[in-house]
């Protein structure tokens, strides 16, 4: 059922003789159009062969005469140790005299990547069945323009695409064993590229993420990577349970009563969506508001010399805010909590003693509540739940209830007891110049990026000093989260900008304290065991997360 495309026309063809490196077939030859040029040209398989822009092309074919494609999705048959169409060549031949033989010049396009796989000892799931490649500076699918020189050239047309999946079968099933290694051969477009990834999925959907070393590849030469530690972790996200996982929001949690305005912020650029009573999440992983300069302390009608001194955030201040105290999502529940009155977004007030027993500074669902945390009954309290939120990664609003913010139990799994590809589930950064810590997702592989101090709750910020461009293209891409040290506000002061970020969950710890996950100069927490938790009337950066199913 082969064939070769031939001046544009599938050509199906009878095998007469092959062996490793050559073959002959037999079949009829198209003549040449009446006028035409006296040579032939041929692309192989017809599978990946795109539309030519004439019947006829001279004798060395350029980039506007030939377009091949090497297709998005394709398909390995491991019993055959072959992809369908097992390569892609492109060549040209002379015309014969009478019924000569065509010899066809053909030459390799691609490049070759062969990959040996093997699983973990003690996978329990060992059938792989599917790939996914990208790259963040090469074309892996798409239509390529073909110079057909002594040394061919091909070159990707716009449109071209950053990944390629590749279906795996062992000539039944969807899918191949590789508890004992198997052997993959890959047909890739040439390419110089420092980051090519692979996803190795097996039947549950689950997966594990690695670079491929030979990321620099020439056509017409096989490249062989052996990847021998699979070990199918979760698609995509964080466990924070034995049974569930989550994924974080993109940035901070902030919010503007004007959606914007004008007045410039340390680290958050202050363009927002426009409209009053915006939320929306930071721009960058590591961007905060900050000192007392920007929004988080200025006091009723934006007077730096009121600030927050028993008074609350101006609620027409012209920018930004990301510092909240607990449960200040903007829900009103006092006609069922009449000690819940603090809870609008620019809500600083210390005063104590507002009841000792049930919630002593008014923040946050109070402790006769038939849910005390953020979650039931008592969920709107939570940011996320309540608010529409702003994605600057998709550009859209989430509608209220797609994200939430997590439960002490679900950060400390996070931090201390979730099980990852790597045994990675922290590390204290820099990134940008911004103070920090790297949260590691469960399908981490050490190889994509060198972290240091790793697991270590007394490592220093210096201990990874990530620029920009690493960030976004490396840890960002493989799913890594940063939380930046933003600092606090204790009523009208900020305090260890830079030094300190304790990040609120949605557990309660008393009726004056709620338990948070702390980044610290000198530590980490929380710790189960110890606990920790901070007074509901401080200001404290908020990183949701939503689930993943």
């Amino acid at each position: 059922g082969d064939a070769i495309n031939v001046n544009g026309t599938n050509l199906p063809l009878a095998r007469m003789y092959a062996n490793a490196t050559a073959a002959k077939f037999e079949g009829t030859a198209y003549a040449i159009p009446s006028g035409g040029n006296d040579i032939y040209w041929a692309v192989y398989p017809t599978t990946l062969a795109g539309a030519a822009s004439g019947s006829t092309i001279p004798a060395h074919f350029t980039a506007s005469n030939l377009t091949v494609n090497f297709p998005a999705t394709q398909t390995y048959d491991a019993s055959a140790n072959a992809l369908s169409g097992n390569t892609l060549m492109a060549g040209y031949a002379s015309v014969p005299t009478g019924e000569e033989q065509i010899v066809f010049q053909m030459r390799n396009l691609g490049a070759v990547l062969k990959l040996h796989l093997a699983t973990q000892a003690g996978v329990a799931n060992t059938h792989a069945s599917k790939l996914v490649f990208s790259t963040t500076n090469g074309a892996l699918a798409g239509d390529f323009t073909v110079d057909n020189s002594v040394t061919p050239t091909i070159t990707p047309a716009a449109s071209a695409a950053k990944t390629f999946t590749l279906n795996l079968t062992d000539g039944t099933n969807n899918y191949i064993d590789i508890s004992s290694g198997a052997d993959i051969y890959v047909i890739l477009p040439p390419m110089e590229s420092k980051n090519l990834s692979m996803t190795i999925l097996n039947t549950d959907n689950k997966c594990t993420i690695k670079n491929i070393a030979s990321a620099t590849m020439a056509r017409n030469s096989i490249y062989t990577n052996t990847i021998d530690d699979v070990c199918f972790c979760c698609p995509d996200g964080f466990s924070v349970s034995a049974s569930q996982r989550v994924v974080f929001a993109p940035g901070n949690l902030q919010w503007s009563a004007t959606g914007g305005g004008t007045t410039a912020t340390t680290h958050a650029t202050a363009d927002g969506l426009g409209g009053a009573g915006t939320w929306r999440f930071a721009e960058h992983q590591w961007d905060y508001v900050g000192d007392a300069t920007a929004g988080n302390v200025y006091g009723v009608g934006g007077d730096l010399t009121v600030k927050c001194n028993n008074a609350n955030i101006a609620q027409d201040y012209q920018g930004w805010i990301d510092l909240f105290g607990w449960g200040t999502s903007g829900y009103d529940n006092t006609a069922n909590d009449q000690f819940a009155f603090r809870f609008q977004p620019w809500e600083c007030v210390n005063t104590p003693d507002v009841d000792l027993t049930y919630n002593r500074f008014g923040y946050g669902p109070s402790k006769n509540m038939t849910d005390p945390n953020l979650v039931g009954t008592s969920a709107n309290y939570d940011w996320g739940v309540y608010n529409a939120i702003y994605n600057p990664k998709t550009n859209t609003t989430d509608p209220a209830g797609t994200w939430r913010t997590p439960t002490y139990r679900e950060v400390n799994f996070v931090l201390n007891y979730r099980t990852t590809c790597s045994g990675v589930r922290y590390a204290k950064a820099q990134v940008d110049g911004v103070n920090g810590l790297i949260l590691v997702p469960d399908n981490w592989d050490v190889s994509i990026y060198p972290l240091n101090s790793t697991n270590a709750p007394d490592g220093t910020f210096n201990a990874n000093v990530i620029s920009y461009s690493d960030w976004n293209t490396i840890l960002e891409a493989a799913g890594c989260v940063f939380l930046p040290a933003a600092g606090d506000r204790y009523v009208h002061q900020m305090r260890g900008v830079g030094a300190v970020g304790c990040y609120f969950s949605s557990t309660q710890a008393s009726s004056s304290a709620a338990r948070v996950l702390g980044v610290l100069n000198d530590n980490v927490l929380p710790n189960l065991q110890q606990g920790y938790s901070v007074n509901r009337s401080w200001g404290w950066p908020v990183r949701l997360v939503k689930e993943v199913h």
